[in-house]
């Protein structure tokens, strides 16, 4: 994302880290073996299971249309909460939607698992995917095993990890 001759500047709290080149930035979330006791665990167990692979463009694209934040109502008070994408497998078709948005068909390069479904903040996923460059990274493999469990956004360079949202 940044350029070599970039000068960088860091901000470094507790559990974050921020990079910046003056015109774009990128967050980042510090854990520890202390936090993350079973991070191995995670990653060898998304090895070789469900995953779909996407031309990085494209995926980026697709997820830049939908909302940051969606309104709804509980009977009575209208709520604006950050919005939920659903990511669903189902018969070697992958379907994204949200509370606002119907389920509708992205392109996938390869889908690999039956029936299994994710849900994330889509803020997030943004901050994940826009760790790659879609001039050198062409597509991105996106594993995961079920909707509580740690899900990877990576290619052959590089793997960020995500943790789905809890509905």
């Amino acid at each position: 994302m940044f350029k070599k001759s970039n000068n960088l500047q860091y901000k470094i709290s507790n559990n974050t880290i921020e990079i910046s080149d003056g015109s774009n930035t990128v967050n980042c979330w510090i854990y520890t073996d202390l936090q993350i006791s079973n991070y191995k665990a995670i990653l060898q167990g998304l090895k070789g299971y469900n995953h779909i692979t996407v031309d990085t463009k494209y995926f980026k694209s697709t997820i830049d249309k939908l909302p940051l934040s969606e309104k709804h109502t509980d009977g009575e008070n209208v709520i604006e909460e950050s919005t939920i994408i659903d990511l669903e497998i189902l018969n070697n078709t992958v379907n994204m939607s949200t509370y606002s948005v119907k389920p509708f068909e992205i392109k996938c390069k390869e889908v690999y698992g039956d029936h299994l479904k994710l849900s994330y903040y889509n803020h997030i996923m943004k901050m994940l995917v826009n760790s790659f460059n879609e001039k050198e990274d062409k597509e991105l493999t996106i594993k995961f095993n079920g909707v509580l469990t740690p899900f990877t956004v990576q290619n052959d360079k590089m793997m960020v990890v995500g943790l789905p949202v809890r509905k």
